[in-house]
């Protein structure tokens, strides 16, 4: 099981949404997503969880960072830059899809 909230890297200025036929297992505290004909299982858990379920929609990566920054009062660029981080890796994944 591979945990890419800590992945690095950025997202531009894209649109993303996740992936329609991603299979997803949510937990208490986690979701768990496969996509079809992959092996491998990604696990995101806590706020990691959080920004998976706000890319349901096509949404930027700004427009993730201020509804997260906005429901728990962060720091909108620190949450911009985990956003991002997060973002690339589950785009690397084939987790989420992007248009420019």
């Amino acid at each position: 099981m591979k945990d890419v909230a800590d992945g690095k890297g950025g997202s531009g200025g894209s649109r993303l949404r996740r992936r329609p036929d991603v299979l997803v297992r949510t937990t208490f505290d986690r979701v768990m997503l496969l996509v079809p004909g992959c092996d491998d299982v990604v696990e995101l858990p806590g706020t990691a969880r959080e920004i998976w379920e706000s890319f349901d929609h096509e949404h930027s990566v700004g427009d993730v960072a201020a509804l997260l920054a906005d429901r728990y009062r962060w720091d909108v660029a620190a949450v911009q830059s985990d956003v991002e981080k997060l973002a690339a890796r589950l785009v690397e994944h084939g987790l989420l899809l992007g248009e420019a």
